[in-house]
């Protein structure tokens, strides 16, 4: 028996002059016994026993196996940081039923088994492979999963070493720190000509300040 998750699940065991019943909360019903699972989940699935038993004979079982079909959900990625030259892979693994198809994206474009690319899924894992990185194989990725109920996406990134999928933010904080630090020189700098120069002219073409003879005025 196959149902979609959340759906209502429902079946029914019966056998003439015996009192039937199922596991996990059978309901009687003008002699016959039903399971019915409202709201159905993905946990609920598996094997389910129906036994019918009198005081005549041998308990009969019979067995029926539920699946609960859900959407896929990307449980795990795996990005790569690999060297120039080097085989690059990221992993993309999901869980899903049906199976769940997979397609790979770069920048919009879908990738396929190609001269150094090659893609391979088993189950519910795929890894997308570049056997010879090159400087325009860097950046991001996007993996989709995909059956009749849903479908999930997922970014990875190829990076260089040592340089990680956040070198951008990295690299801004980096310069707005160094051009704090220039500021500051720049400030101390201008304090420091107007104390030593009093008696001369000095003047500060970076932050247009000018010291004028021994009244050490100040002229912007």
């Amino acid at each position: 028996m196959v149902t979609d998750d959340t759906d209502v699940m429902c079946f029914a065991c019966m056998k003439a002059g015996a009192h039937g019943y199922v596991c996990r909360g059978a309901e009687p019903l003008d002699g016959e016994e039903y399971l019915d699972i409202s709201g159905i989940m993905r946990n609920q699935a598996g094997r389910y026993e129906c036994k019918a038993s009198n005081d005549v004979a041998t308990p009969d079982v019979k067995y029926v196996n539920v699946v609960v079909n859900y959407p896929p959900a990307i449980k795990k990625t795996q990005s790569s940081e690999t060297p120039v030259g080097r085989m690059g892979m990221l992993h993309c693994d999901a869980t899903a039923v049906p199976t769940p198809e997979f397609e790979w994206y770069r920048d919009d474009k879908r990738l396929s088994n190609s001269q150094g690319i090659n893609i391979h899924t088993l189950g519910t894992t795929t890894i997308l492979t570049i056997a010879n990185v090159t400087e325009e194989d860097y950046g991001n990725y996007t993996c989709v999963a995909s059956n009749r109920l849903g479908i999930q996406n997922a970014s990875l990134f190829l990076y260089r070493p040592g340089m990680g999928r956040n070198n951008g933010s990295a690299c801004v904080s980096q310069s707005l720190w160094l051009l704090l630090v220039c500021i500051t020189c720049l400030l101390f700098k201008a304090e420091w000509d107007w104390q030593l120069d009093g008696l001369t002219t000095t003047t500060n073409t970076t932050t247009n300040l000018t010291v004028i003879g021994g009244d050490q005025n100040l002229m912007m």
